[in-house]
């Protein structure tokens, strides 16, 4: 069985161990192709429902023996694996490979071919994602159910216009632990509002903590929202956010009962360090926590936050991996976090750069 194999390689050797955890197969090997892509050989099926934490995708694939120039016999190819009542959609990958046509060309050739055989290309919605590997060690093809499909995702960042690369962090995060209906969530090191913005489209209500400023305009969307921000500083703020929220001063946040207030999201605009969160009169579903600082700083706040949570309260966190040694980090983390929470699962995200993301269950 020959794999496409993507993975950073800052993780390979976590990676590598999570295969050997599942392959008995002592003869597998990798081969370089490019970075971040490996060809993975083995005579053992990767199951497909495996969860993996470290490997973003894997793509089965088999070799073609041609030229790339050869669009009939990868044409053929292809054609194994559709179905003429399903649509599809090819993408190119070039892999360090020297060719005189782009991978749009490649596609669209391919792409011509295929129609003209009587099936159907769908670019924007296909039910098979096609992938063609260009690389020196030959032409390899795979394919994909589904176009949301996390794995089918790993290739490239979203180009989508977005507060920041926090709100594709975190819909990765939700979809890939299956997290859903939530209805409070409190956001720590919020600013600038990408992590609030994800859970306010998802209908939670969402108390974001964070000294900064929050891209305000974006939050409010059409101004159908309620917003509170408890601030001592009002000078800060533009007109339109004066405009749109109610500002409140930080001395009524402990003798208010948030929990009886209407709001879709209560931005306290305070560091952490100052805040005395057992005195909150409010409880949360989820913990979301993406700040700067090293990993057992992070592991700290999140078992000092947890009297925060409701029974069966969730965790997210983003460890950051502050040094080249990345064991270290995440066991920081993990042995900090094991007083207070179980189940703890890590997962390295698309969008997720000198970091991984960390999923946990209040014990």
């Amino acid at each position: 069985m020959k794999y496409i194999i993507i993975i950073d390689e800052k993780f390979f050797d976590f990676g590598k161990a999570e295969l050997d955890s599942i392959i008995t197969d002592n003869t597998s090997k990798f081969i370089k192709l490019a970075n971040r892509f490996f060809l993975f050989e083995c005579n053992q099926n990767i199951p497909s429902n495996h969860k993996f934490s470290f490997i973003e995708g894997i793509v089965p694939v088999e070799k073609i023996d041609c030229n790339i120039n050869d669009y009939e016999k990868i044409a053929e190819a292809i054609k194994s694996m559709l179905n003429k009542n399903k649509s599809f959609k090819i993408e190119a990958l070039n892999l360090n490979v020297h060719n005189e046509h782009s991978a749009k060309d490649i596609e669209v050739k391919l792409g011509t071919i295929l129609e003209s055989q009587g099936y159907s290309v769908d670019l924007k919605n296909p039910l098979l994602n096609v992938y063609l590997f260009l690389s020196k060690p030959g032409i390899f093809v795979g394919s994909l159910p589904s176009p949301d499909s996390i794995n089918a995702n790993q290739f490239r960042f979203s180009k989508k216009s977005a507060i920041s690369r926090a709100q594709f962090k975190l819909e990765e995060a939700l979809n890939f632990f299956k997290i859903n209906n939530l209805k409070t969530v409190m956001d720590i090191g919020a600013a600038p509002g990408g992590w609030s913005l994800v859970m306010l489209s998802r209908g939670a209500k969402v108390i974001a903590v964070d000294n900064a400023l929050l891209n305000y305009k974006e939050l409010l969307g059409s101004g159908s929202k309620k917003f509170i921000i408890f601030s001592d500083s009002v000078e800060h703020f533009d007109n339109y956010t004066k405009e749109h929220t109610k500002i409140i001063p930080i001395k009524s946040l402990y003798s208010l009962n948030l929990s009886d207030i209407d709001f879709d999201l209560c931005h306290i605009k305070e560091g952490i360090e100052k805040i005395d969160f057992e005195k909150l009169k409010i409880k949360v579903d989820a913990l979301l926590i993406d700040m700067n600082i090293a990993p057992a700083k992070s592991a700290e706040e999140a078992c000092k936050l947890s009297k925060m949570l409701n029974d069966n309260g969730l965790l997210l966190m983003t460890v950051k991996l502050v040094d080249d040694n990345i064991n270290k980090n995440i066991k920081d983390a993990e042995d900090v976090l094991a007083g207070c929470y179980k189940h703890i699962e890590l997962k390295r995200l698309p969008h997720n750069r000198k970091e991984i993301t960390l999923f946990a269950k209040l014990k």
